[in-house]
């Protein structure tokens, strides 16, 4: 029987980890790389080489390749491409060389960014890529010019300055798209696919696209490369940035493509020079860099907005809803819910001494005590329910759909979960702290405005800490204006007419 000691068992799911990691980068861009030589023009170069760009893409949007696993699988990727279409074996490792040193580069440029950099969610984010592009290609055409195997008859700087015009605008075509790949997480795929359906509006941008490409197809020319852009500002403030990335590349293939197909004659034609063909493959990447800057900005704008939105409407400690976004949102649902026979309750809750505990152990245990008892009323609460802080150490609560039985049942657990709660408010110290709630409901037939029910559980709660505190009081307002109360600790209740 084989002895494994505890160094093995651990080494051997060690290994098992890395090959697992070589092998998907491998195949990833030995995939990248056959793809890539299916497209190879008169000049000897593919008309887009995309395996250097996803191999940089891979180390800096997913950190657990970057490791010696996942650059081995790419080498014996690429060596294994160029073998597969015939290549000798001292060029493959020459080229091999070559495609490694930049994408090292630009991994080493990249991978201490901020991660909103690298998912291209800052404005920045496309003048740092741009750098890492640039940097990658001129490490690769140093490399390239000093040994350039089938372009030794240009010359070090002629071979350079090819090889860098070709590489910087396959790092500009497909870089953004690896980094602003979406995470894989079920409930991001989920919502992917609630929002795959776009509604009609916001078709519009993409059949725009499609419609530009038709006519860059049909019509031809040096300017058709222009006819998209519109369109794909369009899409840019339109649509999400993995979007407007995946039809910026895709908009770089088709032109490219029609390009090396002669569509477009005068640019990259079957007999033009090289010296024509590269700065227009420069030129559009350079263009579909634009829509995907656009999209970060308006991304940034709008995770901005959104932050504004949110402090203007929720206080600062609690994270509830404020005085004016509570009244604002309950009066929104009850419109919503405005129908005969339905019944709503608001609560009005106010903690106990607050005011002495202050004085007693300071402002801050009290800021402390109103966070930790926000957190314990919303976990008592359903998820229709509004929560906010509407003063000091008041709260409000709309109840929709809930008639004052329900209510005063939901008010009684909130108080005496407030009650059992250990509280630590001095060092190494707990306090008893307790609250009086009031509420009010009311039948949605009566037309009673929300004001008036706040104003009905709030006279609740008055009473409640008239007659001692730590209790609840409730209050019905109907056709005829009942006035129901209870106490705590009580099974039955009083009416008064």
């Amino acid at each position: 029987m084989i002895q494994v000691n505890p160094g093995q068992r651990k080494g051997l799911p060690l290994f098992a980890s890395a090959l697992r990691v070589g092998v998907i980068v491998g195949a990833v861009i030995m995939g990248a790389a056959l793809l890539s030589m299916m497209t190879r023009m008169w000049t000897g170069l593919s008309y887009v080489w995309i395996a250097n760009a996803v191999l940089l893409g891979l180390m800096t949007r997913f950190p657990g390749l970057a490791n010696w696993a996942g650059w081995a699988g790419a080498g014996v990727g690429y060596i294994l491409a160029d073998l597969l279409m015939g290549a000798e074996l001292a060029w493959t490792v020459s080229i091999t060389t070559t495609n490694f040193l930049g994408a090292v580069a630009g991994y080493l440029m990249l991978r201490r960014l901020p991660s909103s950099i690298l998912r291209l969610e800052q404005p920045v984010s496309i003048p740092w890529i741009s750098a890492a592009a640039g940097v990658a290609a001129a490490v690769s055409a140093l490399h390239r010019g000093l040994f350039p195997g089938g372009l030794a008859a240009q010359g070090f700087w002629q071979t350079s300055w090819t090889w860098f015009s070709f590489e910087f605008a396959n790092y500009l075509i497909v870089l953004p798209l690896i980094l602003a790949l979406p995470t894989w997480r079920p409930d991001a795929w989920r919502a992917a696919r609630q929002s795959r359906k776009l509604k009609p509006p916001k078709k519009l941008p993409g059949i725009a696209l499609l419609l530009s490409f038709f006519l860059m197809h049909e019509m031809g020319g040096p300017v058709a490369v222009a006819y998209p852009v519109s369109a794909l500002l369009w899409c840019a403030i339109s649509y999400p940035i993995f979007l407007t990335t995946l039809l910026t590349t895709l908009f770089s293939f088709i032109t490219l493509y029609l390009i090396w197909q002669g569509v477009m004659p005068g640019l990259e034609t079957e007999g033009a020079t090289l010296q024509i063909a590269l700065p227009v493959r420069v030129g559009v990447a350079l263009i579909a860099l634009g829509p995907i800057m656009v999209s970060s900005v308006m991304r940034a704008r709008h995770r901005l907005l959104l932050r504004l939105t949110y402090l203007a409407e929720h206080d600062h400690l609690t994270g509830l809803y404020n005085r004016h976004a509570f009244t604002e949102r309950a009066q929104r649902l009850l419109t919503m819910l405005d129908k005969p026979g339905r019944h709503h309750a608001v609560m009005m809750m106010d903690i106990d001494h607050f005011k002495r505990i202050n004085d007693t152990y300071g402002h801050q245990a009290g800021d402390t005590l109103l966070s930790s008892f926000a957190r314990v009323v919303g976990s008592r609460l359903r998820k229709q329910d509004v929560l906010g802080r509407v003063g000091g150490e008041e709260f409000a609560v709309l109840l929709p759909g809930c008639g004052l039985a329900q209510a005063h049942e939901i008010a009684e657990r909130i108080r005496a979960q407030i009650e059992q709660e250990a509280w630590a408010l001095g060092v190494n110290q707990t306090q008893p702290v307790t609250v009086s709630i009031g509420v009010a409901s009311v039948d949605a037939s009566a037309g009673v405005p929300l004001q008036t029910l706040l104003e009905a559980a709030d006279e609740a709660l008055y009473e409640a800490k008239k007659q001692g505190r730590n209790q609840v009081r409730s209050r019905s307002l109907g056709v005829r204006a009942r006035t129901q109360a209870w106490s705590a600790g009580t099974e039955g209740f009083t009416a008064r007419g």
